[in-house]
């Protein structure tokens, strides 16, 4: 299952997921936000909304093993809609594919910022992703049946929606800090996660959850921008591909962690309060990055060019 689902499966999904958002800047311009948000976004948000309860219903009918062949069946999909993402007549230039060919730069890990911040993502990656996987587990075990623990994810996925329009909104605000958006949700996930074992009631879990989707949701669409302000647009492709690393290599750590500790102590509580030591640990490295970081947010910092505004909208996205 870790080769064939975790690293094949996982493989070809983000071989298929990031050429596919890269293209929407081809096909769009002047709603490329709109369709990106609707692409991402949405994609994701609605998927966990939607495919929980599905996928739990499949297995109860079918097995994991028949469920499984179900959902590669629906994944195979994605040929289909591969097939339709044709090449458009008017090529970019060179200064917009500029960004799009740009290798990893690893000189770039000399800067402490982004090591900082490398470390700031897998620590709370790992921690949140081990809080999703053991989500279901923990309401079957506790209070919800197990035939309505998959509506979790849904919450969650609904949430995570809200989340990311709070980000857009909240970035947009004039008197409105992304660094402190971000840091302070990361922590409220980080303290949401702590709490986890100490629900009493099934009500209670899915405000958790609830709060837990937003938070996460309000991480995950402020990184961009985030980005943009500690490193400038012109290193924004090199920092984002660092990111995306960081990020699998946290969903590869935090779930096995979380899942061995549980088969040894038998407990949900020393899984929980691990996953959310490290998003709150996450929250106070990234302080140390706030205030060694000096506020320049203007032009001549940043030259903005229009290759440059075209990536920033669309990572904001992802």
């Amino acid at each position: 299952m870790l080769i064939t689902y975790g690293i094949i499966t996982g493989s070809g999904y983000g071989l298929a997921y990031l050429p596919a958002v890269t293209m929407v800047g081809y096909y769009f311009d002047r709603r490329m936000y709109l369709a990106s948000t609707v692409a991402t976004m949405c994609g994701t948000g609605f998927g966990l909304v939607i495919f929980g309860p599905i996928i739990q219903s499949l297995v109860k009918e079918y097995s994991w093993r028949g469920a499984m062949l179900i959902h590669a069946a629906i994944a195979l999909h994605l040929f289909v809609c591969a097939a339709l993402l044709k090449p458009i007549d008017n090529s970019c230039t060179r200064e917009d594919a500029a960004w799009t060919e740009n290798p990893l730069d690893l000189s770039m890990m000399k800067n402490y910022k982004v090591v900082l911040f490398c470390i700031n993502n897998l620590a709370w990656i790992s921690g949140t992703y081990a809080a999703f996987v053991m989500l279901c587990r923990f309401a079957e075990l506790t209070f919800i049946q197990d035939s309505r623990s998959a509506f979790l994810l849904s919450i969650l996925g609904f949430a995570y929606i809200v989340g990311r329009f709070l980000a857009g909104v909240l970035a947009n605000h004039p008197r409105c800090d992304e660094l402190w958006v971000y840091n302070l949700a990361t922590l409220i996930l980080g303290v949401t996660v702590i709490i986890f074992p100490g629900v009493m009631s099934s009500g209670v879990l899915v405000v958790m959850t609830l709060v837990l989707g937003v938070s996460f949701g309000l991480v995950m669409g402020s990184i961009s921008n985030i980005m943009a302000d500690l490193y400038g647009l012109e290193n924004l492709p090199t920092a984002y591909q660092m990111l995306m690393y960081t990020h699998g290599l946290g969903c590869l750590i935090g779930p096995p962690f979380a899942g061995a500790l549980f088969q040894r102590t038998q407990s949900f509580s020393m899984p929980f309060f691990m996953a959310g030591a490290a998003i709150i640990a996450s929250s106070a490295l990234f302080f140390i990055i706030m205030y060694t970081t000096k506020e320049k947010k203007n032009n001549e910092r940043y030259p903005i060019e229009k290759h440059h505004i075209n990536l920033l909208r669309l990572l904001t996205c992802l």
